[in-house]
């Protein structure tokens, strides 16, 4: 049965069902991580090359870039010779730093060059973490969103200040630690909590930690967490020899027994948080939950730089306790682990008294550390290390360490009760997957955080098992090149979650959301991404529709809502869905399939949105054999629903791979850019332009139209309705009766109304209505004047006035006819032919357009003379 996922904390038992929670589990908010990025040595620019470099246990290691400085000056092989460098090379980032979309960011050349590159990076990983997530910033503007960065020391200010005659004039906002995180706060208008944390090492996860504190707190809403470094000069790295911190070979052999330093590393992270409940609520990706986070200090050791035993065993004993966690249901911690000579065998230690009782090499407790793969990133060390371990989580994998070959002979546990993987392992089946990670600062700061796999993913994992089905992502997990959970790193692409089986890109394989979006249905608040964002037994297929409530029946397709996702939660505001149990198989005309998507591209400028067309172009060509429906599905509602919105824009319809490929080589339209927000006037019709086919497609394509049309179907059965408005839309031309006053005037009115809603789900509110006849009920519903239930009533009455009417006076006849003429040339006819009593111009359209009322024999007549001299539009009878 359905999880209960609604508060953030159950979770399915082994067998499927929901399982009583402890009152410990409740002491700490469930935090989600919704999206994340990182820049990295090697061009490691996204999830999918993280992932890969990882998978491949490979190093990054390399000289000293000729653009930083000079190594052979610096260096000498002598540990002991002070003031010198003796380590052989890094990590270091290999793009040129100098690079930055200055104009993107909303930043003057000026001040440009002023600005310590280490916040460029965060700015430009906090921007790709939010598309990560599927939030455009536009969402977070002015909202209590929190910035919480882990700082380290500006080389860049350290250069810019060698010379005063030359100091730039904005030096200070450039390369303040605080402005590490206050610059993201500015820049995308956010009003939470924002100030930068400095523990040395263990900046970016005491970051972390304080984030999840203002979450729990309710201070802030979301939060966005980082961390940047970078070695641009050699002082620091020679004021680290001096105390030989670094390693000679310049790499973290963790847990080897070549541990003799850390090799310098450096890169940014950034990870989004949320509440869990509000993730699921608002159908966000879940790419790991925190269960519980806590920083401690070691206090006075043997030295200042000597880290604590018993106090890093107090921080993780405590972090598990807190929440009523057991330690032995971890399975993987991704330690600190920097490959000293003292660090290492201390914190092994307390890895092994406290989550390692009771291990052994059949059941062990595996240990790893991304600083063998891209060396230490100081006070960003924390935040990758988050990362790694939540693509661990999400994927199945346990990652291999780079470059481990014999055990530190100081640790006696490993090759025991803890173990390093050389090599990528599926993640063994237990109850529930989770995680440690570990910081701790050279000056005492210490810090841990437990997390554990989406609570979708479990759940789907769990059903495989207790089904007896083989634990499809793993399967599929080992041996993926760059896709990350679902995400096309390129496109951030979102793959559907398939029952049975994963797409090697759909690694989050119960993410949420279970509907299949298209064209750009907007779901919000519960915009559900695939994968990233969609998963069709997932999360939150809760879709609030402009408060109106999805519709559940049997004709309303997969695509629209799916009532088998857990945590379905349909928001209704007192409207119960329609439930069709009667509908006869012969009188339902069903609605053709619309293949036919719109896909959205957007841009800061046009070069960029050329490039996002060309590499859109590349990614389609490589997923030709993809499920067209799915894929499309998919990128038609990220596209379309979870991207920032940007000046230029290009739009493209296409029902196949293959033609959408077509449209951006040789598109329909040329791309243009928003200079303003438009001015839209909305008109709505009065009656004589429905037909039996009308607005039937919608029902099957769009749930916010098709929970409009079920909200007014619920308010006329209300009044006294006989029939329902679904059906009657859905018949076929042989016994449709929207010709009938009754029924047409409120099936108009409800059309009009849901065309509203589906444009107002989509931001296209109007600056002006107007209605003519019928048609002002519903433009006044457009400018907020009357509610769904006031303008059905107003329909449904109207409607049933006029059959009343009829029906009490059938001697009486009348007709109305539309003249392509003016209200002058009208009257003259009509007195002309002596009808002046018989008919009247009952509105006049346009200029060059009229409407003619009254009797229908009269009207009759009126038709044939006024056919051979006036431009007519077909007669209406009523």
């Amino acid at each position: 049965m359905p999880m209960d996922l609604d508060n953030g904390y159950a979770y399915p038992s082994a067998d499927g069902e929901s399982s009583p929670q402890n009152a410990p589990e409740e002491r700490s908010m469930q935090i989600a991580i919704v999206g994340m990025a990182c820049r990295l040595p090697e061009y490691v620019s996204n999830m999918g090359k993280f992932w890969d470099l990882c998978l491949k246990a490979r190093n990054t290691w390399s000289e000293v870039p000729k653009d930083r400085f000079s190594q052979e000056t610096f260096y000498h092989p002598n540990p002991d010779k002070t003031n010198c460098w003796y380590s052989k090379g890094g990590h270091f980032l290999s793009e040129d730093l100098s690079r930055f979309d200055a104009h993107f960011f909303s930043i003057t050349a000026q001040e440009a060059k002023s600005m310590d590159p280490q916040q460029r990076l965060l700015m430009e990983c906090a921007y790709e973490a939010m598309e990560n997530a599927g939030i455009p910033f536009q969402s977070l503007v002015g909202r209590a969103v929190g910035v919480f960065v882990g700082g380290s020391q500006s080389d860049y200010s350290k250069l810019m200040m060698k010379d005063t005659e030359t100091m730039p004039t904005f030096l200070e906002t450039g390369n303040q630690d605080a402005i590490l995180s206050a610059r993201l706060s500015y820049f995308f208008n956010l009003c939470g909590p924002c100030f930068t944390a400095d523990t040395a090492c263990s900046s970016s996860l005491t970051a972390f930690h304080l984030a999840c504190q203002s979450l729990r707190t309710g201070e802030s809403k979301q939060a966005i967490v980082g961390g940047s470094h970078l070695n641009l000069l050699p002082d620091l790295l020679i004021a680290k020899s001096n105390i030989r911190l670094l390693s000679p070979e310049g790499k973290s052999f963790a847990f080897d027994d070549r541990s003799d330093g850390y090799g310098p590393g450096e890169g940014a992270g950034i990870a989004i948080l949320k509440p869990l409940k509000d993730a699921i609520r608002d159908g966000d990706p879940i790419r790991a939950v925190v269960r519980n986070s806590g920083i401690n200090q070691d206090g006075r050791t043997n030295g200042m730089t000597m880290p604590s035993e018993e106090a890093q065993a107090a921080l993780a004993r405590a972090t598990y306790e807190n929440v009523g966690l057991d330690p032995a249901e971890t399975t993987y911690v991704e330690a600190h682990g920097t490959g000293t000579a003292i660090g290492d065998p201390i914190e092994t230690r307390v890895i092994e008294a406290v989550l390692g009782k009771n291990r052994s090499i059949e059941n062990p407790l595996y240990l790893g550390s991304v600083k063998t793969n891209v060396g230490h990133l100081e006070g960003a060390s924390g935040i990758v290390a988050i990362i790694k371990a939540a693509m661990m989580l999400e994927r199945g994998i346990i990652l291999p360490n780079s470059g481990f070959v014999k055990a530190n002979p100081n640790i006696p546990a490993l090759g025991k009760s803890l173990v390093v993987a050389t090599q990528p392992l599926p993640w063994p089946e237990t109850s529930v997957r989770r995680a440690s990670v570990s910081n701790f600062g050279f000056g005492g700061s210490n810090a841990h955080v437990i997390l554990e796999e989406s609570p979708y993913l479990r759940r789907q994992r769990l059903k495989q098992l207790t089904n007896g089905e083989p634990h499809g992502s793993q399967a599929h997990t080992i041996g993926v090149e760059s896709h990350t959970n679902g995400v096309l790193e390129e496109t951030n692409r979102i793959e559907p979650h398939k029952m049975g089986g994963l797409k090697e890109e759909a690694i989050n394989s119960a993410a949420p959301g279970s509907q299949e979006h298209t064209n750009g249905t907007e779901l919000h608040t519960d915009n559900v991404l695939k994968e990233e964002v969609i998963n069709n037994e997932a999360h939150g297929s809760q879709e609030h529709t402009s408060g109106i409530e999805p519709h559940t029946d049997n004709v309303l397709k997969e695509e629209v809502i799916n009532n088998e996702a857990h945590g379905s939660q349909e928001h209704t505001n007192g409207m119960k869905p329609h439930t069709n149990t009667v509908l006869k198989e012969e009188v339902i005309d069903t609605a053709p399939e619309m293949p036919a998507r719109l896909f959205l591209l957007a841009a800061y400028d046009k070069a960029s949105l050329d490039h996002q067309a060309i590499r859109l172009k590349e990614y389609l060509s490589s997923h030709l054999d993809d499920k067209d429906d799915d894929l499309l599905s998919d990128l038609a509602f990220t596209l379309g629903q979870r991207r920032s919105l940007l000046p230029w824009k290009a739009t493209y319809v296409a029902d196949s791979a293959g033609n959408l490929i077509e449209k951006l080589n040789k598109p329909d339209l040329a791309p243009l850019r928003s200079k303003k927000v438009p001015q839209v006037g909305f008109v709505f019709t009065g009656q004589g332009a429905q037909w039996y086919g009308m607005g039937r497609e919608l029902l099957t394509s769009n749930p916010v139209y098709a929970s409009a049309i079920d909200a007014a179907a619920t308010s006329i059965l209300k009044f006294g309705a006989s029939y329902n408005l679904r059906d009657e839309i859905l018949k076929d031309a042989k016994s449709s009766r929207l010709g009938q006053a009754s029924i047409s005037q409120p099936a108009c009115t409800a059309i009009q109304i849901a065309l509203v809603l589906v444009l107002r789900s989509w931001g296209v509110q109007p600056t002006t209505v107007t209605g003519h006849s019928s048609g002002e009920i519903a433009a006044a519903f457009a400018a907020g004047a009357l509610s769904l239930e006031s303008c059905m009533a107003i329909a449904f009455h109207r409607g049933e006035a006029a059959a009343r009417l009829h029906k009490e006076h059938p001697e009486i006849r009348g007709g109305m006819l539309a003249l392509g003429t003016s209200e002058v040339a009208a009257t003259s006819l009509i007195n002309e032919l002596g009808l002046a009593g018989s008919v009247v111009v009952a509105c006049v359209n346009s200029p060059s357009s009229v409407t003619i009322s009254g009797d229908a024999t009269a009207i009759d007549r009126l038709h044939g003379e006024a056919a051979e001299r006036v431009s007519l539009q077909p007669k209406t009878s009523c």
